[in-house]
């Protein structure tokens, strides 16, 4: 693990400690903030190019009446304006039916669902860029100057990637690190992103105010859908133990005590779900461990589907070298998708839900977190100014999960099906 002290400087983005300091002086200080403030506006600048693009894709989906998940949460919206009972993971349906002005019109309520999704792009791709630009300064604490726009732009492009086409189904059966279907997960991923920056950085520092951050952003990705937080609760939970080590310290007691309150709300969402709520409580409903029952009658080869979608990291990890290998982010990443992909095999709904794979959203949210946390680590390998085979490699791993996804947009356009 990092010296806490060290990391904490760059955490703040201080210049390295190489740079003259004048002691009369703030210039270093001032310095650092004007490059945090342009990686901010770069962020910013390229979320929102990231969020209409993918705003134009769900838009064009809409327009030519392309068989998605959209039309079953647009009825679960109306039903909720007329004040029936929200599913447990309520927050696309909420912010879909306020920004319509609560209107049952479907065209108002299809254009609140355009700009909840495009805003929710945005936000992912802007906190991701924010997150391997904070990650960079970690890295490469001497290096000059603000993002590079070609990283900031590598990092806007895990937001189009995907598995590649090595089935007869583009999606089903497949982990992708995106999903276009789906407005509840597309609404959860920035907040996926958030919480898993801020618990990496808890488990980093040990600085108390990355919890209070945490705590809203794990409500958050609740609301959204509690997909992550059934992949981070058990890594986190391992992770601090191994971090601050055993004893009750007030470090560990501050990260159980984050984890108490993620259980407690989970809990209360789970009893909603399958016993409170009506289109779910129907005595049968719940959870049942049922290994690759639902996942083999997706997939005719799980290891080629594993294959398939996760090219890149599997690349980056196997030729990264020491700067991913020693990468904080990067471990807490493949705990995360382990779990996420475990869960996927083992875990099932029982009753009529059965075969909905509900437990492949922990495996695509947590494939794009890796994603990213691998962009970050590369930053070393990729900004020495000579390339090697090494470099090659993992830019072509990594651009062909591009090319992945601009194929599976044009499938599922060309073909009308999302799977």
């Amino acid at each position: 693990m990092e010296d806490v002290s060290v990391t904490r400087r760059a955490d703040a983005g201080l210049l390295d400690a190489a740079t003259p300091v004048e002691s009369h002086g703030e210039q270093p200080l001032s310095a650092a903030s004007r490059l945090r403030g342009r990686d901010l506006r770069i962020a910013l600048v390229l979320g929102v190019l990231g969020g209409i693009a993918g705003g134009a894709i769900v838009f064009a989906s809409l327009r030519e009446h392309l068989p998605s998940d959209f039309q079953l949460h647009l009825a679960f919206t109306i039903e909720g304006i007329h004040g029936h009972a929200l599913p447990g993971n309520f927050l696309f349906y909420a912010l879909d039916a306020l920004f319509a002005g609560f209107s049952t019109d479907l065209w108002w309520l299809k254009l609140s669902l355009v700009f909840v999704l495009t805003c929710a792009i945005a936000a992912k791709v802007a906190v991701s860029i924010r997150f391997v630009a904070s990650e960079r300064r970690i890295e490469l604490p001497a290096a000059r100057g603000p993002l590079p726009l070609w990283l900031a732009c590598v990092t806007l492009a895990c937001a189009f990637a995907f598995s590649l086409p090595v089935h007869s189904h583009y999606y089903l059966g497949q982990i992708p690190p995106n999903i276009w279907h789906n407005s509840t997960t597309i609404v959860l991923m920035p907040f996926a992103v958030g919480l898993f920056w801020t618990t990496m950085l808890y488990l980093r520092s040990g600085e108390r105010r990355y919890l209070w951050w945490s705590v809203p952003l794990a409500a958050l990705n609740l609301a959204a859908k509690p997909s992550f937080v059934l992949c981070m609760l058990p890594v986190f939970a391992i992770a601090a133990v191994l971090r601050f080590r055993l004893g009750w310290t007030p470090k560990l007691r501050g990260a159980a005590l984050l984890l108490t309150a993620i259980v407690a709300l989970l809990g209360l969402q789970y009893l909603y779900i399958y016993i409170v709520d009506p289109t779910t409580a129907d005595g049968g409903s719940g959870v049942a461990i049922n290994p690759f029952v639902v996942w083999d009658a997706y997939s005719s080869t799980i290891p080629l589907s594993i294959l398939a979608s996760y090219v890149f990291p599997i690349v980056a990890l196997v030729l990264g070298g020491a700067s991913v290998r020693r990468s904080l982010s990067v471990r807490y990443a493949i705990g995360l998708a382990v779990v996420g992909l475990i869960e996927y095999a083992v875990l099932a709904e029982r009753g009529v839900r059965r075969f909905d794979g509900n437990f492949t959203w922990q495996a695509i949210v947590t494939n794009y977190v890796l994603f990213v946390a691998l962009v970050a680590a590369l930053v070393p390998l990729f900004e020495s100014r000579r390339w090697g085979v090494r470099q090659v490699c993992i830019a072509a791993a990594f651009l062909a999960q591009l090319a992945a996804g601009v194929l599976y947009v044009q499938h599922w356009f060309a073909n009308s099906s999302f799977v």
